[in-house]
């Protein structure tokens, strides 16, 4: 009889967790994707919204919405969640759980699209570690890894996916690799052919367009992806290696972020840019076709010595025999004074709730700050967390932690509810946040060393 109970136990705790159902307010985003007739696999900017009240450690997860002919389908950042869209009415949309996974942790910010109405996952960032592993979402309902050549190691941040052509094009960002001693400074241009599943490196990114935490709006009609570098618009083609820039005034008003509002759920369909302006819901479209474009005398990547004419070969070869010896030679002598200057968090620190050295530094250089009358901005707190030089994603991730970390901390210690260290709009550009402690907490916190030494 107990075996029974328990048996019936088990099976009523796994329908617990793998049945999930949301009934969330219709917005006419969510309206105009549940209806529509067209594959939209690339929609990008959704950083601001989390459709569905699912949360990663506490923490608002990052979602991200896919349409196929078969449905509209929304996945949770790093967890392997796929929810799809079963019901909708004039109020509401239902989005129900399709998935049996158990939580990764290993592929936050990847690339999620479809490829033949099949739900694919590339690349992304967990465990001290960039993969590029390519997975998808099996008639099992689980993910399973496919095998691929030459892996490379890519997080979502510049793509453009051509379906038709079997091509996924993006940007390699520079990685300093947690595990290993891999270091790599350039960005770089890579096409992933979905039919062979092999990676291509294309070519190093030309130095004339700058890259950084970039507005990306896949086009696939227009064979590009669009991208705010420097304050211009430019159109990256990747299969032509071209660059456009978008020289329309229409355009470029449209797009531009309006006061107190930041542009997301961007995607193309029928020769036309759809968006939102959050916190608003209201759905735009804007058209946008390749007259809209001036061709740039530059291309959009390096292509590799193995593509080039021989001779070309030769000559470069020797340059950069010379060259990499004087690069060398000022690498080591820079990494003999450049030894980290700032502390790695201890992994073991994350179970105790005393403050760590770098944590006490951080803190009280902020209150100096604060008390006359100053603040931090987000490359402050990279510069004392050590992590400045990693990408941009990763250094949001560890920022949250950390903060996250320091706060919780505060909490127990000193026995409330507020957070130590405090986010601001920044007056200067409202697009960006600085960092603040107020007066009760710095007496709070001060009260509280005194008290425990240091």
């Amino acid at each position: 009889m107990k075996k029974i109970i328990w048996a019936f136990a088990g099976l009523i705790l796994s329908t617990q967790i793998y049945s999930q159902s949301y009934k969330i307010p219709v917005t006419p985003l969510l309206r105009h994707l549940y209806f529509s007739k067209n594959d939209i696999n690339s929609i990008s900017n959704t950083s601001q919204e989390s459709f569905l009240p699912e949360f990663n450690n506490k923490n608002k997860s990052y979602q991200k919405l896919v349409k196929t002919k078969s449905g509209l389908y929304l996945t949770i950042d790093g967890t392997g969640k796929v929810f799809k869209a079963n019901e909708i009415n004039s109020s509401y949309i239902r989005f129900d759980r399709i998935d049996t996974t158990r939580y990764f942790g290993n592929t936050f910010y990847s690339i999620d699209f479809a490829y033949n109405d099949t739900l694919l996952s590339f690349g992304g960032y967990g465990f001290w570690h960039m993969n590029g592993q390519l997975r998808r979402f099996n008639s099992t309902k689980e993910w399973s890894v496919e095998k691929i050549s030459n892996l490379r190691h890519t997080t979502n941040y510049i793509h453009n996916y051509i379906q038709a052509r079997h091509k996924l094009y993006y940007i390699e960002q520079p990685i300093n690799d947690e595990e290993t001693t891999i270091k790599k400074e350039s960005y770089t241009a890579i096409e992933l052919d979905l039919k062979m599943k092999s990676n291509e490196v294309l070519g190093n990114i030309n130095s004339n367009i700058k890259l950084g935490f970039n507005l990306m709006i896949d086009l696939p009609h227009l064979n590009g992806t669009l991208i705010n570098s420097d304050r211009e618009f430019l159109l990256l083609d990747f299969e032509h290696n071209k660059v456009f820039k978008l020289k329309n005034k229409y355009l470029i008003d449209g797009l531009l972020d309006k006061s107190g509002t930041t542009l997301q759920n961007t995607f193309e369909e029928n020769g036309r840019i759809y968006y939102t302006n959050f916190p608003d819901t209201s759905l735009k479209s804007i058209s946008v076709t390749i007259k809209d474009f001036d061709v740039e005398p530059y291309s959009l990547y390096e292509q590799p010595f193995e593509n080039r004419p021989y001779f070309i070969i030769v000559i470069s070869l020797l340059l950069i025999s010379i060259l990499t010896t004087l690069y060398l030679a000022l690498r080591r002598k820079r990494n003999k004074t450049n030894i980290h200057k700032h502390e790695v968090i201890s992994i073991n620190d994350t179970f105790s709730n005393d403050f760590t050295t770098i944590e006490r530094t951080l803190i009280e250089n902020l209150i100096d700050k604060c008390n006359n009358g100053s603040y931090f901005t987000v490359d402050d707190i990279n510069t004392y967390l050590g992590t400045k030089k990693k990408p941009v994603e990763i250094q949001k991730t560890i920022r949250t932690e950390a903060i996250n970390r320091i706060n919780h901390k505060f909490n127990v210690n000193c026995n409330t509810n507020t957070p130590l260290l405090q986010r601001i709009r920044s007056t200067d550009d409202a697009r960006f946040m600085n960092y603040i402690i107020n007066k009760p907490n710095i007496e709070l916190y001060t009260k509280y060393i005194t008290n425990n030494g240091r």
